[in-house]
Parts: C-alpha cells; sequence; structure tokens
C-alpha cells in the first residue's frame, strides 16, 4: 500500500477513530456522578480522547503531505489506536453493564435519556468496581501510552517545510481557541512553538542574560556531571547550569550565533514531553583582563520544572550499581532519554556528545530514580549546518562515539545515525545498571579518570581499541542485558549500536534516509526505537 491509496486508507482510520472516540466520550458522560475514583479514571479517559482527537483533526489535512514511510508508520499507529479505543469501551461496558452504552447508541442523539444514564452510573457496585479497578486502570494506562507512542510521530509533521503546515496549524489553533478549553489547546500550541523553533529568522526577544541574574554563593557541582545547579537572585528558585566553553582557536561570531539559536529552540522546549529543560538565556562569559573583550565562554540557563529538585548526574547514579532500582524505572529513564535524542532532531540539531554525565536526573516523588532530562550541549550544531571532523582521545568520550567520529581526526562527519549510537551506549548503561569503567574492565580499558597516552598514530583507523570497544558493547548487549531487561530492549539496544553497519536492516543505508528535512532518519528511529521501547512494560 502506498501513494493515494495509503492516504484514503488512513483517512478511513482516522474516521473510523472518530466513532469511537464518540462512543467513549459518551460513555464516559455516564459516570459524571459516579464515585469518586471511577469519575477520575474516565475524566483521564475523556482528556486523552479530546487531546486525540484534536491531532487527529490536524492530521486528516495534512496526509497528503507526508512521506510513504512517514504514512505508514502513522497507520500503524492509527491501527492500534482503535484497538486501544475498542478494549477501552469494552472494560467501560463491564464495569457499567451494556444499558449504559443502548442509553446512548440504540436511540436518536437527540432523545437520549442522560438522566436515566447518570441513574445506572450510581447504581455501580463498589464491589464490582473493586473487581474491575485493575482492568479500568489499565485501558486508562493504554490510551495514556499510546498517546505517548503517537506524539513523536505527530510532531514530526511539525519539521516539513510547506505553508499548509502553517495555514493548517493556525487554523487548527484558532478553532481550539475558539472552544475555549485550555487543555484542547496544548497539542497545537506545543506544535507551534515547535515549528516556530525551528524557523531560522532571528527572534526579537534577547537570548542573553547577566550574570547577575545569579547567586553565587549557592553556585554548586551537579554530582556526576558537567553541570552546576545555583539559585536565582531575585528569588528562591533554582536553576540548572550547562557551560559550553570557546576556545581560542574557534570564530566567535559563528558560535555565538549558534548557541544564540539553540537556545531560543530549547525556550520552546517542554520538559515533560520533549526530555529537554526549558531554557531561560545565556550568559556570556569574559577572560580576564587584559582580554577582558573576548569571550572565554557561554553558559545556558535551565530552568528547574516544579515539582522536580535534586539534580544528579545518571553517571553518579550508574556507579552506585550496589542500589537496586526498579526494572520499570529503569525503562523510563531510557523512555526519557530516547525522547530527548528524538526532540534534539526535530529541532533541527546533532547533540554530539550524548553520554551519562551529560543526563540530568531530577527527583520527582514517583519513581525511586526521578525522570532524566538530557543536557551538556557543548558540541551541538545544526543537522545540516558544517560538521568540524575534530575530535579527541578522552578515552570517556570516546567510549560514546562510534568508531567513525573516535579519536583526535574522526573518519566522518556528524550525521543524526552517530546520535543514536552514543544513545544505544548510554541504554546498554542503563540496562545493566552500571558505569562504563565497571562494563569494560574486563577486557583491559584502563579507569576512566585519566585521559590516554596514545597518540594519533597508535589509534589508527580500525584499530583494535576502536573495533574492541564497539564489538563488547554489542557483546554485552547481546549477552547480558537480555537476562536484566528482556530481550526486547536488548534489541533496541542492538540497533542502535548497529546502526551505521550495512547489516543492519533498519538504519544501515544512510544513502536512503537521506531526505532535505531529516524526516526518513526520525521516522526510521521513532519506529525502531521509541516505539519499541514505549511497547515495553515491566
Amino acid at each position: 500500500m502506498a501513494g493515494v491509496e495509503l492516504v484514503l486508507a488512513i483517512i478511513a482510520t482516522v474516521d473510523l477513530a472518530f466513532k469511537y472516540g464518540e462512543v467513549l466520550v459518551d460513555a464516559c458522560s455516564t459516570f459524571k456522578s459516579a464515585e469518586n475514583q471511577i469519575s477520575t479514571l474516565v475524566t483521564r479517559i475523556e482528556s486523552s480522547w479530546l487531546r486525540t482527537k484534536y491531532q487527529l483533526e490536524f492530521l486528516r489535512k495534512v496526509v497528503p503531505l507526508l512521506q510513504d514511510d512517514h504514512q505508514r508508520i502513522q497507520k500503524g499507529i492509527l491501527d492500534k489506536l482503535n484497538e486501544t479505543l475498542q478494549v477501552a469501551i469494552s472494560q467501560l461496558q463491564s464495569v457499567a453493564g451494556p444499558k449504559v452504552f443502548s442509553c446512548d447508541h440504540k436511540f436518536d442523539r437527540g432523545n437520549i435519556d442522560k438522566d436515566r444514564c447518570r441513574d445506572i452510573a450510581l447504581e455501580i457496585n463498589r464491589f464490582k468496581y473493586v473487581f474491575k479497578k485493575e482492568k479500568l486502570e489499565k485501558s486508562v494506562e493504554d490510551l495514556e501510552s499510546w498517546q505517548r507512542l503517537f506524539d513523536p510521530s505527530w510532531f514530526l509533521i511539525m519539521t516539513i517545510a510547506n505553508p499548509v503546515v502553517d495555514q493548517q496549524l493556525a487554523d487548527a489553533y484558532q478553532s481550539n481557541s475558539n472552544e475555549g478549553v485550555a487543555s484542547n489547546r496544548e497539542p497545537a500550541f506545543k506544535a507551534a512553538a515547535l515549528r516556530s523553533a525551528r524557523d531560522r529568522e532571528p527572534t526579537a526577544s534577547g537570548i542573553f542574560r547577566s550574570a547577575e541574574g545569579i547567586n553565587q554563593s549557592t553556585m554548586q557541582a551537579i554530582q556526576g556531571s558537567s553541570a552546576l545547579v545555583a539559585q536565582r537572585s531575585d528569588s528562591r528558585k533554582y536553576i540548572i547550569l550547562d557551560p559550553v566553553s570557546c576556545p581560542p582557536d574557534v570564530k566567535v561570531p559563528a558560535v555565538t550565533k549558534a548557541i544564540r539559536d539553540l537556545a531560543r529552540r530549547l525556550m520552546n522546549a517542554d520538559p515533560d514531553m520533549f526530555g529537554l529543560l526549558r531554557c531561560k538565556g545565556v550568559i556570556k562569559k569574559s577572560h580576564p583582563p587584559p582580554r577582558s573583550n573576548s569571550v572565554s565562554a557561554f553558559v545556558f540557563i535551565f530552568e528547574i520544572p516544579r515539582c522536580l529538585s535534586d539534580p544528579v548526574g545518571l553517571r553518579c547514579l550508574l556507579s552506585d550499581s550496589g542500589h537496586l532500582h526498579s526494572l520499570s524505572h529503569r525503562l523510563q529513564i531510557a523512555k526519557d532519554l530516547a525522547k530527548a535524542v528524538n526532540y534534539i532532531h526535530m529541532f533541527g540539531y546533532v547533540h554530539k556528545n550524548i553520554r551519562s554525565e551529560n543526563v540530568i536526573i531530577l527527583q520527582d516523588g514517583r519513581s525511586d530514580i526521578g525522570s532524566a532530562f538530557l543536557v551538556g550541549f557543548e558540541e551541538i550544531r545544526l543537522a545540516e549546518g558544517d560538521s568540524r571532523r575534530l575530535g579527541d582521545s578522552i578515552l570517556e568520550r570516546n567510549i560514546y562515539r562510534h568508531p567513525e567520529r573516535q579519536g583526535p581526526n574522526p573518519q566522518e562527519y556528524f550525521i543524526m545515525q552517530h546520535d543514536i549510537y552514543s544513545l544505544g551506549v548510554c541504554l546498554l548503561e542503563i540496562g545493566l545498571w552500571v558505569s562504563l569503567p565497571d562494563t569494560l574492565a574486563g577486557i583491559g580499558i584502563r579507569s576512566l579518570g585519566e585521559p590516554p597516552a596514545y597518540t594519533e598514530k597508535d589509534y589508527p583507523p580500525h584499530s583494535p581499541i576502536r573495533d574492541s570497544v564497539q564489538s563488547q558493547l554489542l557483546k554485552q548487549a547481546r549477552e547480558s542485558l537480555p537476562r536484566k531487561m528482556g530481550s526486547n530492549y536488548a534489541k533496541v539496544v542492538e540497533t542502535c549500536l548497529t546502526c551505521l553497519d550495512p547489516s543492519n536492516e533498519d538504519f544501515g543505508d544512510e544513502a536512503a534516509l537521506q531526505d532535505e528535512d531529516g524526516v526518513l532518519v526520525s521516522v526510521r528511529y521513532i519506529e525502531k526505537v521509541l516505539e519499541r521501547l514505549e511497547s515495553i512494560n515491566m
């Protein structure tokens, strides 16, 4: 199925979802006066559907603009939605009985006896609710899980350079605004922010901030990370500071522009949805006299979201391998990080520096680990921008790099798949819950504390050092990881670690994944990494 046939199939699937959604919402309305716990669950179902409805209405209008692969995964995800909606309807029916549904759907909608439906809802037996509670909660979780699965592919539409997308987005936002329900406007608002963030036109508002806004006495290092935490001078709020050095050999105007553009994009980041902290500006630091007119570093200022606190680097937690964390919480950290990488690419950037010390964990009160956010933007650049083939010999960084990007003089220019490889290394660490020094100690690689003494001559392309690191990581992914996190998780890690291997069926054909907007790589990433991770439950 392809072309017009696939477009029509997607539209038909969306229309079917609308019909199921109507049944679901009408059923939910009968529970408004029910016992509080039931009412809370069905409100979550109703809210989830309303959000989905507005996204589907937008998708229906722009689906012809999507590339074939993008259309294909949308069709698959929509099929899952209809299955999920049917299950949710069935679960509601099992709690309230079929009479609730006959009230709304056996007769014409204009003659519905809503009072009778509410009476039936009030008759729900408490014992029956307790008996069915687990199934009802599972339906709620399935709908919200599907939403997390759908969001990346839907937001990917915002990367398509076509004025039709802008017009439909504006229409959707206006339509939702007229209805007056803030939650209904959320998808359109966030989509507009993402699309605006990819706009290359300079922003009217300033990016750079004064260091006077930070209480210097409160500044302290975040354990296991190069980032810092400090308190604002004008409030008791804490912020995260992510420094970016400015070496003397770089072109400062070019770096300044890159930093400004990235900060503007990150100002539109939604922490919960994107796995990226919202930027509040950048501090430009100068050298001490007599070089005070030259820039020594830039410092990103990140807001710590409400209800989150106590930042720590993932590397620090991984070093404490004796602390046993829930498998489901470790899996959530992996999902958070994979999500962040996806949205960095959607913002039009490659990160180039993904490793465990650039992942900040914030306590959220729900998990015994916390929520993960990607920082460490020292090497970042636009995905289609100039890439200097410069590297280093620091082993603790090279372990996270694809063999093509290792050493002082990398063989290849940086592309999105190199980020995906680095993500795979981090996912391996999370799955085994050990830091890389522990993982690689068995093959004689020295501690990561000090840079190795080898030179580029000792570190040629396809050297034993390069090859042994990747092969040992793959060995761990294939042999040790399945016993700890299951075969599905291990398969995702292996896919990431082999994403540039010709034998990799998901990412191996690099030439076939080249397109102007970077959509094709993102589509494969959503399908082969995000979807597979989201499908895992522990």
